[in-house]
C-alpha cells in the first residue's frame, strides 16, 4: 500500500482545490501501518497538497510502542499542520492538552 498515491482515478488535488473554493477542507483516511511505513514521505506531501487533516485507523491496542507511536504521530502532524482524528484509540489520556491539532479520538465498539 503506498499513501503517497492516490487510489487510479481520484484526482487528489484537483478534489482540494474544489474544496477551497467552497470553504471546505479535506481529510484522509489511512491505516497506521501504512502511515508508519511512510510517515516522513506522506505528511509533508499531504501538507503540500493542502489536506486539512488525517484520520488514523486500526491501531487497537495500548502497549508502549503504541503509545510512544501516537506521540511520533503527533508531533509530526504538527509540524505539517495536520488536524488529528485517531480511530480505534485507546481511552484518552489527556493527548489534546499538549497537542490542540489532536481533535478527537473513536473508540472500538465504544469500549473506550
Amino acid at each position: 500500500m503506498d499513501i503517497t498515491r492516490p487510489v487510479p482515478g481520484i484526482d487528489l488535488a484537483g478534489l482540494v482545490e474544489y474544496g477551497r473554493k467552497r470553504g471546505v477542507g479535506l481529510w484522509l483516511w489511512l491505516n497506521w501501518k501504512a502511515l508508519d511505513a511512510q510517515m516522513d514521505e506522506a505528511l509533508p506531501l499531504y501538507q503540500k497538497l493542502g489536506i486539512k487533516g488525517i484520520k488514523v485507523d486500526f491501531m487497537d491496542r495500548d502497549d508502549q510502542q503504541m503509545v510512544d507511536w501516537y506521540h511520533r504521530l503527533l508531533r509530526k502532524t504538527a509540524e505539517h499542520k495536520l488536524m488529528v482524528n485517531l480511530h480505534g484509540a485507546y481511552h484518552p489520556t489527556g493527548l489534546v492538552r499538549t497537542s490542540p491539532h489532536y481533535l478527537t479520538q473513536e473508540g472500538v465498539l465504544g469500549a473506550e
